[in-house]
């Protein structure tokens, strides 16, 4: 199929934008025009199911389509002694509806994110505020969606892998075969519609770090405040792999380790696939020609603490998540007490249950933090300096004193943000609002104290805020993992228009600084992509890496 003519796939995407975007109206006109609606979706659905390799929701579709053959009901027909008679039934009906419209402008990606964002705090209508509320409670049932997965633009030939290999000698990396999802260059393309393999469509959205540990959460994340988290779901099954877990061995197609013989290190190498021509095709057998792009995750041994760092408290929830802090009693309590105290007062709330006092925090963790004047060129140095003297737990105790910092600060300063009449602190979404308090926090206690005493003196250090070198301070705490962000971001914006603003969460600011991080960690080996601008095709070329970075990607 993807040898066909381009004219062949110009003329899919009119029938498919034709099925999807005009006809679904005919739904609520009866008559024939029903069965046109039914008859092109069931067809565009089996089309899909044929040529494609994941399709589930193409059968569920289909029987959707069923109903559709009622040509004579309309909408209209239905009296209120028959809704009354059937009242849960129209009761189902209305929330879906109203859901289904609330949804209707967001993209998919975000269905279970969108009604979290912090921009609908500031939206004062009760009948609204009682709306979001509502869904947001039925958003874990999964009953209302929003619309729309890819956009209408296409992606370069390639197909992006991370391979997970492992190794006993430290040496020799033999790769586990996933199941689907293409590993080698003769891996054939497989049909497994109406499966669904988890773990192989799951590799596919970790190829751009879309994953469940990231600070994209509250754009594309599930919804679950827990997944934000250090550590990944493919993090997690790494270490499974090297306890030689037998429940995981089924989820790949070949395991390279005998059973009670597990690695002794695994790594995720990063890999691009590109189709070859049907000529090579028939000459060597390959389906595919394979070029390293570089490190994925680096070569890791088991870890039994990446199991007690997965799940966050409260307080370390993203910082978007404000609805979900709201709700864990220990923050509640926190923001109580930050409402009607002063900040020498809130010392002994904010460090209950740690054993890392605050005195420690602004006398060491602060300046230790600060030397480097916030520079992210010398953060892995920083980083490594703590990492020195703190181990991991008391690193953790840290990071959980700074956000308790942060919300009782952040709960003093949100009526200043909020206030849409006469707003005193003006910074674009509320995620700067949170590194704003980050600010602060790093200009030590004295600072600190002088503003969550006093609020209004805020606005005098807002002229000095930068969100780019507030955003330190978490990345000391992140540092793994913004790593790992700023390699997709890399990739991500090769290959896609970034957008940000407009009420969308602020973290998305900051992808291009985030990209320009980093790029001496790990070996990284990205084509030069660009759009042909007069018929819009992806023009592919090499670039050549560094001589020390070629010897390592060969190794």
């Amino acid at each position: 199929m993807y040898r066909l003519p381009k004219w062949v796939f110009q003329g899919v995407v009119l029938l498919v934008f034709f099925t999807e975007i005009i006809l679904p109206f005919g739904v609520f006109i009866p008559g024939n025009t029903r069965l046109v609606v039914a008859v092109f979706t069931a067809c565009l659905m089996v089309g899909i199911q044929l040529v494609s390799n994941f399709g589930f929701f193409n059968l569920l579709t289909v029987v959707l389509c069923i109903a559709l053959l009622d040509t004579q009901s309309w909408v209209w027909d239905t009296t209120w002694a028959r809704v009354a008679s059937h009242w849960l039934a129209h009761g189902l009906l209305v929330i879906l509806a109203v859901g289904g419209l609330l949804n209707l402008p967001f993209n998919s990606w975000c269905s279970h994110t969108w009604m979290h964002w912090p921009v609908f705090i500031r939206i004062r209508v009760p009948v609204v505020q009682a709306l979001l509320r509502f869904y947001r409670v039925l958003n874990r049932f999964r009953l209302v969606l929003a619309y729309g997965v890819f956009p209408p633009t296409s992606s370069p030939a390639i197909r992006w892998v991370p391979v997970i290999e492992g190794t006993q000698d430290g040496h020799t990396w033999l790769p586990y075969t996933y199941r689907y999802m293409t590993t080698t260059e003769t891996s054939p393309p497989r049909y497994v519609a109406p499966y669904h393999p988890r773990l192989d469509h799951g590799i596919f959205y970790e190829s751009f770090g879309s994953n469940d540990a990231n600070f994209g959460w509250s754009t594309l994340g599930c919804g679950n405040p827990y997944d934000f988290s250090t550590v990944s779901g493919v993090q997690l099954l790494v270490q499974r792999l090297l306890e030689d877990e037998p429940l995981v061995r089924p989820l790949f197609r070949v395991c390279p380790f005998p059973v009670g013989a597990p690695p002794q290190a695994v790594r995720i190498t990063f890999y691009r696939f590109q189709p070859t021509t049907l000529a090579e095709r028939r000459r060597t057998g390959r389906w595919w020609t394979r070029i390293v792009v570089g490190t994925h995750q680096p070569p890791t041994k088991r870890e039994d603490r990446l199991w007690k760092l997965r799940y966050p408290v409260p307080e370390l929830f993203h910082p978007d998540a404000i609805h979900w802090k709201r709700r864990a009693p220990r923050i509640q309590a926190l923001q109580a007490r930050a409402q009607q105290a002063q900040a020498d007062a809130i010392w002994t709330h904010i460090q209950t249950d740690l054993k890392f006092n605050l005195a420690e925090f602004w006398n060491d963790f602060i300046p230790l933090a600060n030397e480097s004047g916030l520079n992210w060129a010398t953060m892995p140095q920083t980083v490594a300096q703590l990492r020195t003297r703190y181990n991991w737990q008391e690193l953790l105790e840290l990071q959980q004193l700074f956000s308790r910092l942060s919300l009782a600060l952040l709960t003093k300063l949100e009526p200043f943000f909020l206030d849409m009449a006469e707003p005193q602190l003006v910074v674009s979404e509320y995620f700067q609002l949170c590194l704003f308090t980050h600010y602060l926090i790093g200009q030590g206690q004295a600072i600190y104290s002088d503003v969550f005493n006093n609020p209004t003196r805020a606005t005098q250090y807002l002229v000095q805020f930068e969100p780019e070198r507030s955003f330190y301070y978490l990345g000391l705490f992140w540092f793994d993992t913004l790593v790992f962000q700023a390699r997709k971001f890399r990739l991500f914006l090769k290959i896609s228009v970034h957008q940000s603003g407009n009420g969308l969460p602020g973290f998305l600011d900051l992808i291009p600084f985030i990209s320009q991080q980093f790029t001496d960690i790990g070996e990284e080996h990205l084509p030069d992509l660009q759009r042909n601008p007069k018929n819009g095709d992806w023009l592919i070329s090499e670039r050549q890496p560094e001589p020390a970075a070629e010897s390592a990607l060969n190794q």
